[in-house]
C-alpha cells in the first residue's frame, strides 16, 4: 500500500449570470515550503509547477453562495497507481479568511475513470472539518484527512468547500499562475457554477489553486 500528499491549486474571478465572482480585496503575499519528496513508501504529487507561492489577488470568490474548489487526479494513467490508494494528508494553499477564520471541508471522493466530473458521478469516501486561522494565511496548509481509493477503476477528487458567510466576505483559495498539468474546477451555484467547471472556462485561465 501506498502513502500519500496531495498538493493542488484553484483560482478564478469572473461575471457570471447577475452575480460575479470577486477577486480578493485585500490580497497577501507569501510562500510555504511544502516538502515535495518521494521516499519509502509516501508517495506526494502534484498538478502545480509551483507548489508554494502564492500570488495575491489571484484568487477569486463567489460572495453570494458557497464555493467548491476541485482538483482532479488520474490515478493509474498520471501516476502509474493501480489497486488501492491510501491518502493520508492533503496540502492546500491558503491566501486569506473571512474576517481571520474560516471553517472548512476538505472531502475525498472516487470517481470512475470515464465519468464525467459532475456530481451525480461523486462517492465521498473521507471528510475533514476544520478552521483556517488567521495565521494560515499566505501559507500551504496540511489537512490530516485519510481514505482509498482503487486507482485501477477510480479518479481521487479532492474539494475544499468553503460555505458562504453572513457577512458577505469569503475564503480565497491559495493560487498561483506558474503552470499546472491538469486542470482545476470550482463550483459556486451562486454565480452559475452549478457543477465543478473548469477555471479557464470560467474567465480566469491563470488560476491555478494550489492542492
Amino acid at each position: 500500500m501506498k502513502k500519500t500528499t496531495l498538493i493542488s491549486s484553484l483560482i478564478f474571478a469572473s461575471v457570471i449570470n447577475a452575480q460575479s465572482f470577486a477577486p480578493n480585496p485585500a490580497g497577501l503575499e507569501g510562500s510555504a515550503e511544502t516538502g515535495y519528496v518521494l521516499r519509502g513508501g509516501v508517495t506526494t504529487f502534484t498538478q502545480n509547477t509551483d507548489t508554494s507561492t502564492i500570488v495575491s489577488l489571484n484568487s477569486v470568490a463567489c460572495p453570494a453562495d458557497d464555493d467548491s474548489y476541485y482538483r482532479r487526479f488520474d490515478l493509474d494513467g498520471d501516476h502509474s497507481i493501480a489497486g488501492q490508494f491510501d491518502v493520508s494528508s492533503v496540502d492546500i494553499g491558503v491566501e486569506s479568511t473571512a474576517d481571520g477564520s474560516q471553517t472548512v471541508d476538505v472531502n475525498l471522493y472516487e470517481i470512475a475513470n470515464a465519468d464525467a466530473l459532475e456530481l451525480a458521478n461523486l462517492t465521498l469516501v473521507a471528510t475533514f472539518t476544520t478552521d483556517v486561522l488567521a495565521g494560515d494565511q499566505a501559507t500551504v496548509k496540511n489537512f490530516p484527512i485519510m481514505g482509498s481509493v482503487d486507482g485501477s477503476t477510480h479518479d481521487l477528487v479532492v474539494e475544499l468547500f468553503a460555505p458562504d458567510t453572513t457577512n458577505g466576505t469569503s475564503f480565497f483559495i491559495g493560487s498561483n499562475a506558474a503552470g499546472q498539468s491538469g486542470p482545476a474546477f470550482l463550483r459556486s451555484p451562486g454565480c452559475g457554477a452549478d457543477e465543478p467547471t473548469d477555471v479557464a472556462d470560467l474567465g480566469f485561465p491563470d488560476m491555478h489553486q494550489i492542492m
